[in-house]
């Protein structure tokens, strides 16, 4: 199978264009992307079927068939060369703050610095064809709020926000002179930035 993920990806960041900040969602909720000579893998069948044409509306298909066109002359054409054409990927398990990132780069790295690294994370993700993430974990919310907006490139994300974690847990983000603490420690700079909160429970300090 050669799959057309390159595509489906290019297709949709174009969409999703952040080359003008103030771009109309309306204009994107219209655009109309026309894949030609495609065969389609459905995730149902084991089997693909024969080169066809497939019309995209906004964020809908709208239409598939041999003899579907596209609806004017606006319409982005994409000629798949008979190559394999499959919906977007879920990954149901993403850290978009951390995924691209060491550890001792991400524990002390700004803020404003992990935003940007995520954002580029975010576009290699939508290029890798996953179109949506379920991200369990970092502050993720601007992130999220920017792709909605089409100013930037990447795929939807449903957040969770920081990591509630123990002591020594997956989320346990401190540094080894921020423990032990104590009920009335001032928090963590990984808890103040939202990428995890310690809870030990009521007699874990006793």
């Amino acid at each position: 199978m050669k799959p057309l993920v390159k595509f489906l990806c290019s297709a949709t960041a174009s969409a999703h264009s952040a080359a003008d900040p103030a771009h109309d969602n309306k204009n994107a909720e219209n655009k109309s992307i026309l894949f030609k000579n495609v065969r389609i893998f459905d995730g149902k069948s084991a089997k693909l079927n024969s080169p066809v044409n497939v019309l995209i509306e906004g964020n809908s298909i709208r239409s598939i068939g041999a003899n579907v066109t596209a609806p004017g002359a606006g319409a982005h054409v994409i000629d798949g060369s008979n190559k394999t054409l499959m919906p977007g990927l879920i990954d149901a398990h993403w850290h978009a703050m951390m995924a691209a990132l060491p550890p001792a780069k991400m524990m002390t790295a700004e803020v404003a610095d992990l935003n940007f690294m995520a954002a580029q994370e975010a576009k290699n993700t939508l290029m890798r064809g996953f179109t949506s993430v379920r991200d369990l974990g970092r502050p993720v919310f601007a992130l999220k709020r920017m792709i909605d907006a089409n100013m930037i490139n990447g795929p939807r994300i449903w957040p969770s926000s920081a990591i509630i974690s123990q002591t020594g847990g997956h989320g346990d983000f401190r540094m080894t002179y921020d423990i032990p603490s104590s009920g009335s420690s001032a928090l963590s700079r990984g808890e103040t930035a939202g990428g995890g909160i310690i809870a030990d429970g009521a007699t874990a300090n006793s």
